[in-house]
């Protein structure tokens, strides 16, 4: 069973930046660095929720947890980033005919 919770590090920051890129895609602001922003925020995020953990009594800072904190948001950032943008410009090269510029509309 504390394999489950251990594993939870993984999970619980990865899904912040899940969350954070979600948000900026309704708003339309997801770039590639707005994506890199919101890695560093989840993961700044569990830096001081790591750091926080030393003042409540019963938890602790341990490295190990940050290293998953960051290991977790890493591997879905770089997922996103893989096939999110990479797909995004790959469709973006693809024109219709009728939208090139030299080819006129026909009547």
């Amino acid at each position: 069973m504390n394999t489950v919770f251990e594993m939870m590090h993984f999970v619980e920051f990865a899904t912040l930046y899940v969350l954070l890129i979600a948000a900026l895609g309704v708003n339309h602001r997801l770039t590639k660095v707005t994506s890199c922003l919101a890695a560093l925020f989840s993961i700044l995020y569990g830096v001081v929720d790591e750091f926080h953990q030393l003042f409540v009594p019963g938890r602790s800072f341990t490295v190990i947890d940050l290293v998953k904190d960051t290991v977790g948001v890493l591997i879905v950032w770089g997922s996103f980033h893989a096939f999110y943008f990479k797909r995004k410009k790959a469709v973006s090269r693809v024109r219709r005919p009728e939208s090139h510029p030299l080819v006129k509309p026909q009547e």
